[in-house]
């Protein structure tokens, strides 16, 4: 039995198969797997243009036990339940899937992109969580039993009127001024400001239940997630069992809301997690100075203008070179992708392997950020976005322009590339990706790859703030009005 407290505070309890001990006999032959919208796609779907958009948000009750049953050629299903102790063990059969099965959320998911495309939805092949009409434009995203919707008023009416007839659904919820919407981890706000929409999301409620687990009034508020190396490093003695079970919990939640909407703090989760194996005082001690800054950011939110103007890319990367040898020799790859100035999709993380020269790093960061550049906009295409081919990336490396524009052909680099690898000629295919060097202070990806102090932190984000809205200027970082703000480097 499962018992839990609902986001709104409501109390639910749930009866769960133990699908570990179920027969693979049942499932030979078919996936269990059942795949989830990307981040990307649900960021791109608010951050798109659409003038007279809705967005939406509607839950179907007890999903699962709404799946298709199982079909007589089907292997016979079977379950059983004991109420206490002592009493008889009673056995059911299965007439369709159950919370706990394996293949559950599977079914669940063929089972509604089924009804979808039997409603003339034409399903993502990149995200397969993704649908679009073709006729009505409205595209619709599908996180388990969790539905995610943006359109024209009256398409989205006539798709809810629908689905509530042929599932049983809570009522739809339509995001407004004075409406916002709880969707997965994060808050979905619109604000008008005059005869402007924008459109935020959020994690400020994630951000003070992790920090409930401490005493807030105990950790000073903080002006950069992570200033320089020097904490990280400063005491290798080791953790107790406690203290590494609460760093790894804590390291684990900070990874869920980079995932979500804090990019500003990927740089530092990701030197966090690379000690999740063997964490010191020293990562302790960076862990809060982390926390720190989240509790004076708390209400750090991303967004843009909604609904208005053309669909526009930006692509920013950056790599450092060795720059933490006391810790690894590997470089950081961060990029970070707009979509109308609407951050859509980042990363940051360490590098496979040891590079041998600051280009190479480079070069390997500008691959990371193709490929997932392509990703974003092949996703986008599907979702009706017109993007265009090539896009250009932006960076303040000079040798990783050089080396995509292939101006110097007797490039040391030639020595650490397999110029027939298809990934190096995708990479150099001007139909594919233009390079475009750009000075430092102008690359936001900085704040993906570098330890940055309080100033200079500050005004990176801020930088990267501004690209969503020119208004939008400092509401992102409150942490400069924060009364009790301390910063130690």
């Amino acid at each position: 039995m499962l018992l839990a407290v609902k986001r709104d505070g409501r109390r639910k309890c749930r009866l769960i198969l133990q699908g570990f001990s179920e027969p693979e006999a049942w499932d030979e032959g078919r996936s269990v797997d059942s795949p989830v919208a990307y981040y990307s796609t649900v960021r791109m779907l608010l951050a798109r243009a659409g003038a007279g958009d809705v967005v939406t948000k509607r839950d179907v009750s007890v999903a699962f036990l709404q799946s298709t049953a199982y079909r007589s050629d089907e292997p016979l299903r079977y379950c059983s339940w004991r109420q206490c102790k002592g009493a008889a063990t009673r056995y059911y059969q299965l007439l369709g899937p159950l919370y706990g099965q394996r293949s559950a959320g599977r079914r669940w998911f063929e089972t509604l992109s089924a009804w979808l495309s039997s409603e003339g939805f034409v399903r993502g092949k990149n995200d397969p969580c993704l649908f679009r009409h073709p006729t009505s434009g409205l595209v619709v995203v599908v996180y388990v039993d969790d539905i995610l919707t943006r359109g024209q008023p009256d398409a989205t009416a006539d798709f809810h009127l629908k689905l509530g007839a042929q599932y049983l659904c809570t009522a739809p919820e339509y995001l407004a001024p004075d409406h916002e919407l709880d969707f997965l981890a994060f808050t979905i706000r619109q604000e008008v400001r005059g005869d402007v929409c924008y459109l935020w999301m959020d994690q400020r409620d994630s951000v003070l239940a992790l920090l409930a687990d401490f005493n807030r009034g105990s950790i000073p508020c903080k002006s950069s997630p992570m200033p320089s190396k020097d904490l990280f490093h400063s005491d290798a003695a080791p953790l107790t069992a406690n203290a590494v079970a609460v760093y790894k919990h804590v390291t684990g939640s900070l990874n869920y809301l980079v995932r979500c909407t804090r990019y500003d703090v990927a740089y530092a989760v990701s030197r966090l997690s690379s000690k999740m194996g063997a964490p010191d005082n020293g990562a302790w001690k960076a862990m809060l100075h982390l926390l720190g800054y989240l509790r004076g950011t708390a209400d750090f939110r991303i967004g843009g203008v909604f609904g208005s103007g053309s669909d526009a890319f930006q692509f920013y990367v950056d790599s450092d070179h060795c720059s933490d040898v006391f810790h690894t020799t590997r470089s950081q790859t961060g990029y970070l992708i707009f979509l109308n100035g609407f951050p859509v999709d980042w990363s940051s993380k360490r590098q496979p392997v040891t590079a041998v020269s600051p280009a190479e790093a480079e070069v390997y960061a500008m691959r990371e950020a193709v490929v997932a550049g392509r990703l974003v906009q092949w996703v986008a295409e599907e979702m009706g976005i017109q993007v265009c081919w090539p896009f250009t990336v932006k960076a303040d490396s000079t040798q990783a322009v050089s080396f995509q524009k292939a101006t110097a052909p007797n490039s040391k680099l030639r020595r650490c590339f397999d110029m027939r690898n298809q990934a190096v000629e995708e990479l150099r295919d001007q139909k594919i990706v233009r390079s475009e060097h750009i000075l430092r202070d102008l690359n936001v990806a900085d704040l993906l790859t570098h330890c940055l102090a309080g100033p200079s932190f500050l005004r990176c984000l801020n930088r990267a703030q501004n690209l969503q809205s020119d208004s939008s200027r400092g509401a992102c970082v409150y942490i400069l009005n924060c009364h009790d703000c301390h910063d130690f480097y």
